[in-house]
């Protein structure tokens, strides 16, 4: 196997990856969207497998200075490789950089969504009886605060 087949199955396999990151991403907005915690839940395994096989897909930093320097002779056929691998080296980022704005969406959901449910908590938890507010008097009448001048007051 040739050092440029390597490398464009490499890119194959690490672009394969991060779409479907991508996909499991867009799926996990749904979960949340839906409340659905259990089918939020039985993602995370799949999207930590993902992230890990991603970590050892992209090739160490080494090995790109090593094709730099070898493209670097002037050689064109390194030039048109080193130009492909920077292609595709672009396309992985920009799904990549795809999945980060999807995840901080997410996450903005679930934050948003996490201070929804504290601050119910903090108003359920503070709830006691002389702080609340009878909205109807015992009569069934609005009840409570001053009230304005009837037409018997004129």
């Amino acid at each position: 196997m040739t050092a440029e087949s390597n490398v464009t199955d490499r890119h194959a396999g690490a672009m394969a990856l991060v779409r479907r990151l991508r996909a499991l991403l867009d799926d996990e907005f749904e979960a949340l969207k839906a409340q659905d915690l259990e089918w939020f839940e039985r993602m995370q395994p799949t999207k930590l497998e993902l992230l890990q096989s991603l970590a050892s897909a992209v090739p160490p930093e080494s090995t790109a200075t090593t094709a730099g320097d070898s493209a670097s002779v002037g050689d064109s056929a390194n030039a048109a490789q080193l130009a492909l691998q920077m292609q595709q080296w672009d396309e992985f980022v920009a799904v990549m950089n795809e999945c980060r704005e999807a995840h901080r969406r997410n996450d903005v959901l679930i934050r948003s969504k996490l201070e929804a449910i504290r601050g119910t908590l903090r108003m359920l938890q503070s709830a006691d009886e002389s702080s609340s507010v009878d909205i109807y008097d015992r009569l069934g009448r609005v009840g409570g605060g001053p009230r304005g001048r009837g037409y018997q007051d004129a």
